[in-house]
């Protein structure tokens, strides 16, 4: 039982193109927040709401908002670009 556990963790099961996409925009979107974190006042001055983020939701909110986009366009590019290895 435990060679069978350690086994589908290494080799998991093939997963569905959505499922393979999904995966690619949660990695995307993980990778995403270092960066939206440092360039934070930059995407709020580019948005036209000032010179820099002054409240803790505001950092929050500009933070995983670029985040999720980064995600977002990371799975639609997944979905629509790749090409389903199985379908050889």
């Amino acid at each position: 039982m435990i060679c069978n556990s350690v086994l589908r963790f290494a080799a998991p099961p093939p997963a569905s193109r959505t499922r393979r996409a999904a995966r690619i925009a949660a990695t995307a979107g993980a990778l995403a927040l270092p960066v939206s974190l440092a360039l934070r006042d930059t995407v709020w001055q580019l948005l036209g709401l000032g010179d820099q983020v002054d409240s803790l939701g505001r950092w929050a909110a500009v933070t995983f908002a670029c985040a999720l986009l980064a995600g977002a366009l990371t799975f639609g590019v997944a979905v629509t670009g790749t090409k389903d290895p199985r379908a050889v």
